[in-house]
């Protein structure tokens, strides 16, 4: 039997966990006086792909909204290296170390999804915020069909917004940026892509379009993820899931209408 999550928690080495209660001095591990459950408290959750462009989306919003938003939460990457990861490695009965190469990172957090259904939303219900009743929280802590139906499902507080590019350009961005999280240990085998994506990939990768690094990052994300959007899979009618294709779309264009969302809700 697999044990609690909470008590896998209590045995990561503090000098593992305290780097995020340092970085975020509002959180905190245990429940106390003035503190709410992340996932009791009123939030929007951004999920894309790797090479989607999150990162650009939210600043986008940032700079436009009259909203008061709250960042000051942990971001996916930050619950990985203090919880997912750990807990992972423990469940494993490896030590607990730091995890750079983005397949191995992969392989542990899809370790975890397959022990604790949840998957990060859990993680996010080991942790408490201290809570003045204002603002919304705008984060990009959940991600695949298995989180997306809890998250909407049962928390009645959090909203998640899905963005949507094809892969074919996530992977052309991905060739592109210059991130030092982006190493991963891999080559550029095509297989997992459906019949007539390889078709277009394999010219690229030839001329040095794509990357055999992005194949790699898509191939060890697509292991845990698939390739396709929840919304286009699933096409859920729920209230608190909210799908936006934006490969046409500006990152001003896409904020205005997750700021509709928020405003909506």
């Amino acid at each position: 039997m697999v044990d609690s999550l909470s008590d896998l928690i209590s045995r990561i080495p503090d000098v593992v966990k305290q780097p995020l209660l340092q970085k975020y001095p509002r959180l905190s591990f245990e429940p106390q006086a003035g503190y709410v459950q992340l996932t009791q408290l009123p939030a929007f959750m951004l999920v894309a792909f790797t090479g989607t462009g999150k990162t650009t989306t939210i600043n986008a919003i940032v700079a436009q909204t009259p909203q008061r938003l709250i960042m000051d939460i942990p971001t996916r990457r930050e619950i990985a290296d203090a919880i997912i990861i750990p807990v992972a490695q423990l469940l494993q009965g490896k030590p607990i170390e730091y995890v750079q190469d983005r397949g191995e990172r992969f392989n542990y957090t899809g370790y975890y999804g397959t022990q604790f259904l949840g998957g990060y939303v859990l993680a996010y219900e080991q942790l408490y915020y201290r809570w003045d009743g204002q603002g919304v929280i705008l984060s990009d802590g959940v991600r695949g069909a298995k989180e997306i139906q809890y998250a909407t499902e049962q928390l009645r507080n959090w909203h998640v917004i899905e963005l949507w590019i094809d892969p074919l350009i996530r992977l052309q961005r991905l060739s592109n940026r210059r991130e030092d999280f982006d190493h991963v240990v891999g080559d550029a085998d095509l297989s997992f892509l459906p019949d007539e994506l390889s078709r277009q990939v394999q010219p690229l990768l030839e001329d040095k379009t794509i990357s055999p690094e992005a194949v790699a990052i898509l191939r060890a994300e697509s292991k845990n993820y698939g390739l396709d959007a929840y919304g286009a899979v699933h096409n859920p009618e729920n209230p608190h899931y909210h799908f936006l294709p934006i490969e046409a779309l500006s990152p001003e264009q896409v904020a205005k209408k997750i700021i509709s969302i928020m405003q909506g809700a």
